[in-house]
């Protein structure tokens, strides 16, 4: 049974499949258990059993690649903040003492670089970065009345808007971004629906968004660089709804 949980935890295959609705539960632990009893791999089970086909397993392997490719850009691109990330949660859950030990354990601290945000300075960045949602979205509400509004504003505080409730860590570094060729689908670019909501369509195509002198909010003489992502595609009607939950 130990050994079976083991697998089961490696699985990411199995639990993408499930997520997308191609098995469910009970055949995932069948084919975790003859895995662990006999080996093999869990798609070639899967497919010998006839609970998958030869397409939906390589359908299945392609997205899993792709996840993972999204995983380690992400790593990449977010690996350099980690021990700022680590300091502000542990700033959350536990006070500024232990918030304080970590940041003086990173690499950046050690280096001769950043220093501990005060208790003061760290509620001051959560406030902000609540304070620059709520601005955003009283940004695009006013946009979605605004007919002669321009793609830059629109593709602009669109982004800043997903990137401060999508990636909540977003709110604690600051940075210039800065958005070139834009390029947007016929029709309204904001709509407000009946529940009060708002619809906001994202653009076809951005050349290059990039975020210039990147840094800790509060620290604005330690700089961590440049981040710079080009040739962002959309499928043309693709949205975001974005609402306010009391």
């Amino acid at each position: 049974m130990e050994k079976r949980q083991q697998i089961e935890q490696r699985s990411r295959l199995g639990t993408l499949l499930i997520h997308k609705g191609l098995i469910n539960r009970q055949q995932l632990d069948d084919a975790l258990t003859r895995q662990a009893s006999g080996g093999g791999r869990l798609g070639e089970i899967l497919v010998a059993q006839g609970v998958l086909t030869d397409g939906q397993l390589k359908r299945a392997l392609r997205r899993q690649s792709n996840y993972r490719l999204i995983a380690a850009v992400s790593a990449m691109l977010l690996g350099p903040f980690q021990p700022f990330i680590s300091s502000a949660n542990a700033a959350i859950d536990d006070g500024h003492e232990v918030a304080e030990q970590q940041v003086k354990r990173s690499p950046f601290t050690q280096s001769g670089g950043m220093q501990a945000l005060s208790e003061a300075e760290m509620g001051g960045v959560t406030a902000q970065g609540a304070t620059d949602i709520l601005a955003n979205l009283d940004r695009l509400q006013e946009i979605a009345t605004t007919p002669n509004a321009s793609d830059d504003d629109i593709a602009t505080t669109t982004l800043e808007t997903l990137l401060n409730t999508s990636l909540p860590i977003s709110n604690l570094f600051d940075a210039e971004m800065e958005i070139r060729g834009i390029q947007y689908a016929d029709g309204p670019r904001t709509v407000i629906n009946g529940d009060g909501s708002l619809e906001v369509k994202l653009p076809t195509h951005i050349d290059e968004v990039s975020f210039r002198n990147v840094r800790v909010q509060g620290m604005s003489n330690a700089h961590l660089g440049d981040v710079t992502i080009r040739n962002i595609s959309f499928g043309a009607g693709t949205s975001v709804n974005i609402s306010l939950r009391p």
